[in-house]
């Protein structure tokens, strides 16, 4: 059996395939188990444009605030393959399923073979990414182009590439097109090597020289990509949808990218420990009696501490950034948008967990994440978390009598119910600042549709109540009012 036959890989990295085919299958599980919501509707409908249209759209629609790449990736997978949820939701799960194995490179190309594969499980497990791998978004492809991102620059800290070179201006410039917090990572590198370049000439391979020639580059293919941004920036200036942040918000982030409160502690307990072990060095690299080496650093470019270092400032400025711009300006902190800090969280406490000596210990900790990451997807995969809209309309559709009318509230909702909207003799109005009056109602029906909230039901019980006869019903975050015209006495 040759080193490179197929039998010798399957044996080599047998487990990563199986964390690999754990997480695509929990990704794949129950992918149409919700209908769409808002946001994935925005999705479809500006998949069914041509690229040109896309960037108009990007540039035009004053809600828009994302930039076009991966509705041009999704333009591309509609015509082929439809817009079904299930379908639809198919790249976010790809990409997902690949950010397993690209983390897995990273952690390897970082620490060893142990941290990384400790690093794919905590990925594939987390109920975190299984939320956005199954929602027509961008996130996952995010995260993904921000792993291959890091470890193209990784390599580089090793030797000279023009192969990994590309690969890193390429992945980094379509991480800003694919989401403008791409910037933050963009930024995260940028401080963790500049602190290092001021202090000594070279991070391994690669000088100040070397690295602003890299950043040139990347800047030269994203010049397109800065007019999105100012596009992007103006539009959240005149006012964004984004809560002012509390300033419990970073706490509350560890917890939503660890699953829970218990593994938060168990990562940041493992995080700890890792940078204990600083000060004994590396024990996992240690040459043992009777074995001609230990696994070496794969990332012969940055010394432990270094290592550490760039994954602290990776997990802190997507987070902290934002969180002061929110303070002084516009809010635009929210946690799915730093979906890219949670891989340095991962990390660095796998690195904990592979830094310890013990193969008994290493197979508790991995035992009590497979169980608590396990509770956490339980919990997703039995929770109802977006708005119900396919199970209302189904029900609208089939109790409406002829030329009824729905009536959507807020206007924008307007996208999701046009998703669902099969039957055409139903005639779907959007809300304005006042409910519309209907001439010559007749025996026609009106089914009001708003986002649910008790003073809207009771405002609108209220305002409608003494000219129509009301029934109620109620969906996962939807209202829905079924309102008949009162008849004269």
């Amino acid at each position: 059996m040759t080193k490179g036959s197929i039998p010798a890989f399957l044996r080599d990295n047998y487990l990563l395939i199986l964390i690999f085919i754990l997480g695509a299958l929990l990704r794949f599980y129950g992918l149409d188990r919700e209908g769409i919501w808002y946001d994935e509707a925005v999705s479809v409908a500006v998949s069914k444009l041509s690229f040109k249209d896309i960037i108009r759209w990007v540039f035009d629609n004053k809600a828009e605030t994302n930039p076009p790449f991966y509705y041009m990736v999704l333009s591309v997978w509609v015509p082929v393959f439809g817009d079904s949820e299930a379908v639809l939701r198919v790249p976010s799960v790809i990409f997902g399923s690949l950010s397993v194995i690209a983390i897995y490179a990273v952690g390897r190309q970082l620490f060893d073979k142990k941290t990384a594969l400790i690093a794919a499980l905590i990925l594939a497990l987390s109920a975190f990414h299984l939320r956005y791998a199954q929602e027509a978004r961008g996130y996952t492809l995010m995260v993904c182009l921000i792993l291959v991102s890091y470890y193209s620059f990784l390599r580089l800290t090793i030797g000279k590439s023009k192969l990994y070179a590309a690969v890193y201006v390429v992945s980094t410039a379509l991480l800003v097109y694919t989401h403008y917090y791409g910037t933050m990572i963009i930024l995260a590198q940028n401080i963790f090597c500049f602190t290092l370049l001021l202090r000594k000439r070279k991070i391994g391979e690669i000088g100040l020289g070397g690295w602003i020639k890299l950043q040139a580059m990347t800047g030269l293919v994203l010049l397109p990509g800065l007019v999105f941004l100012a596009v992007i920036a103006l539009k959240i200036q005149k006012g964004f949808w984004v809560p002012e942040p509390s300033s419990e918000a970073i706490w509350q982030f560890l917890i939503i990218y660890a699953g829970s409160v218990y593994l938060l502690v168990l990562f940041l307990a493992f995080s700890v420990y890792a940078a204990a072990g600083l000060r004994k060095g590396n024990p996992a690299q240690v040459k043992k009696p009777g074995k001609t080496s230990a696994e070496p650093a794969r990332a012969a470019g940055l010394s432990e501490g270094e290592k550490l270092y760039m994954l602290l400032v990776w997990m802190a400025v997507p987070v902290l950034v934002p969180y002061l711009i929110s303070l002084v300006s516009s809010p635009i902190l929210i946690f799915r948008y730093t979906i890219g800090a949670s891989l340095a969280l991962y990390l660095l406490a796998s690195n904990g967990i592979g830094k310890m000596q013990n193969r008994w210990l290493i197979t508790a900790a991995a035992g009590l994440i497979l169980i608590f990451s396990f509770a956490n997807v339980n919990t997703y995969f039995s929770t109802v978390r977006k708005h119900q809209w396919r199970e209302l309309m189904t029900f609208v559709e089939s109790n409406a009598g002829p030329a009824d009318i729905i009536v959507v509230s807020p206007v924008y909702e307007m996208v999701t119910a046009e998703y669902y909207h099969n039957r055409k003799d139903l005639t779907i109005v959007p809300l304005g600042n006042k409910f519309p009056v209907f001439e010559n109602l007749g025996r026609k029906n009106i089914w009001f549709v708003f986002h649910e909230h008790p003073e809207s039901r009771a405002n609108s019980r209220a305002g409608l109540g003494a000219e129509y006869d009301i029934t109620e019903f109620q969906y996962n975050r939807l209202d829905l009012f079924k309102l008949s015209k009162k008849k004269n006495d």
